[in-house]
């Protein structure tokens, strides 16, 4: 928001903001689909059900990389000039349903924990990120020797900050009246798989447990 601000105060600058929401698709080595992906295969390397805290229908924005860069190449020729355009894509996705997807591709079982224990966990979420990561750095660690692989971008590493609960749901109608729109409406399987793939291609995630 402050650089919106600070580009705001150039005087005839000619510029649209960009909001998008949360990126994924081939090249995606940080994102959450990408680390979902990367918990998932654990817990079938290890035979076990994905245990999830929060709701299961808490909201997140999402778009498609290739959708991010044909609406920005749009809205360079359609934009209106200090306007701010949410590129989020139409499909209302909830953290369920992109769960149902790595789920799906990796053959797993999850279920959400009580709303009672992610309250106690909500309390001190940098002791339930160090026990995550105990759990999880091991095995990851194990399946990429096995594969040969000494070094990827890739880690189920995660920091107490990204277990704070988000709940987003953008508007994109600003976006749709320039005329936009979406190749990729919403998040699918496929589209989550190329993912994958894409990562296993370049030797970055071990391939032994994809099918």
């Amino acid at each position: 928001l402050k650089a919106e601000q600070e580009v705001a105060k150039v005087s005839g600058l000619n510029y649209v903001v960009v909001r998008a929401g949360m990126v994924y698709g081939p090249g995606d080595r940080l994102g959450y689909i990408t680390s979902q992906l990367v918990i998932a295969s654990i817990y079938n390397h290890l035979g076990e059900t994905m245990k999830l805290i929060w709701n299961k229908n808490m909201f997140v924005n999402t778009v498609h990389v290739e959708d991010l860069c044909s609406a920005i190449t749009h809205l360079i020729q359609h934009g209106v000039s200090g306007q701010i355009y949410n590129v989020v894509d139409m499909g209302d996705t909830t953290l369920d349903g992109i769960c149902k997807h790595v789920a799906h591709i990796f053959d797993i079982k999850y279920e959400y924990i009580s709303s009672f224990t992610s309250m106690l966990a909500s309390i001190s979420l940098k002791d339930v990120a160090e026990d995550v990561n105990e759990k999880h750095l091991a095995p990851w660690s194990e399946m990429c020797s096995k594969d040969g692989i000494s070094n990827t971008p890739l880690s189920p590493f995660i920091y107490s900050s990204q277990l704070e609960t988000l709940n987003i749901r953008a508007c994109n109608e600003k976006l749709l009246a320039t005329g936009f729109r979406f190749k990729r409406p919403e998040v699918t399987t496929e589209n989550v798989r190329d993912v994958l793939e894409d990562c296993v291609k370049i030797g970055i995630f071990p391939k032994t447990n994809v099918k």
